[in-house]
């Protein structure tokens, strides 16, 4: 199934899996009481966006948008109002 974000929406995907540098995986459940931001990859954008592009890393707000398609437990992608990015890495 292929998703198109329409106007000012963005899908990302989501990994909720996090490795330390010496390779011990931290697991954060969308559950848990930790409201800190989400670290997430662009997917696609709508058409109005500008900004971002595809394959960009942003860092959204933990409640935002709607969960379009869960893979597991840990991965999920999410359709977003762009005006909920907070920041983008653009060199990684």
């Amino acid at each position: 199934m292929e998703i198109k974000p329409l106007g000012n929406r963005v899908l990302v995907l989501i990994n909720k899996e996090l490795k330390t540098k010496s390779g011990i995986i931290l697991s954060a459940r969308e559950e848990s009481a930790d409201e800190k931001p989400i670290k997430c990859e662009v997917l696609e954008v709508g058409e109005k966006v500008t900004e971002v592009k595809k394959g960009d890393k942003v860092i959204i707000n933990k409640y935002c948008g709607s969960t379009v398609e869960r893979v597991d437990e840990f991965v999920s992608k999410r359709i977003i109002d762009f005006k909920d990015i907070l920041l983008v890495f653009k060199d990684e």
